[in-house]
This record gives C-alpha cells, sequence and structure tokens, in this order.
C-alpha cells in the first residue's frame, strides 16, 4: 500500500487507487514487494514532477510535489487492515517531516 498526498494520479498499476482523504490517496499493490513498491512510487513521483504544476504558495518548490508512505506487509489472519493503513500513514508523516517531496519506508 502507498499512501500519499497530491493533486494527479495517472497511469498506476494498482489494483486500487482511491481518495483517502483531502489530498491524500490509497494505492493497493497486491502480489507487490517493497522493491516493486518503491519502484512505483518513483515512476508516480517523477510523473507527477514531469507535470511540472505551478505552486507559488510552496515552501518546497515552485511546483506541486508529492511526497509517499509505503507499507508491506505479508497478510496473515493475525493482520487486520487498519495495521496496513497505520503503517503506511506513519511513512508518510515521516516523508512529510523529512522535508516532503520524498517517500519513507515502514
Amino acid at each position: 500500500m502507498i499512501v500519499f498526498s497530491g493533486d494527479t494520479i495517472r497511469h498506476c498499476p494498482a489494483d486500487l487507487v482511491a481518495r483517502y482523504g483531502g489530498e491524500e490517496f490509497a494505492v493497493l499493490l497486491p502480489n507487490t514487494d517493497l522493491a516493486a513498491a518503491i519502484t512505483i512510487a518513483e515512476n508516480i513521483q517523477q510523473a507527477i514532477h514531469h507535470q511540472a504544476i505551478p505552486h507559488a504558495q510552496s515552501d518546497i518548490k515552485n511546483i506541486v510535489t508529492i511526497s509517499l508512505g509505503i507499507s508491506c506487509i505479508i497478510p496473515t489472519c493475525d493482520i487486520k487492515a487498519d495495521t496496513l493503513i497505520a503503517s503506511a500513514d506513519k511513512a508518510l508523516y515521516n516523508a512529510k517531516q523529512n522535508g516532503r517531496d520524498r517517500y519513507c519506508t515502514s
């Protein structure tokens, strides 16, 4: 699962892309390991950068950027869905706290 802030998602290879709240989205990537999830996150980030959408009020860059939180969990009967969500959300928070326009894993 990748949870990120952003304004636009295009051509994301996922079983589900959904608005999670405000400007956050969840990208569910079943059967995807952490390395592949990171590659997909980097591709999403590059796609956002290439759009060069102006963002005059940003303290980070003058274009829209994206922060991503990546979590990869192998499901078991003991792991609930909210564990995955909380883990990805924590990684997103870390990405934002560490300067934004980046991804962090959890």
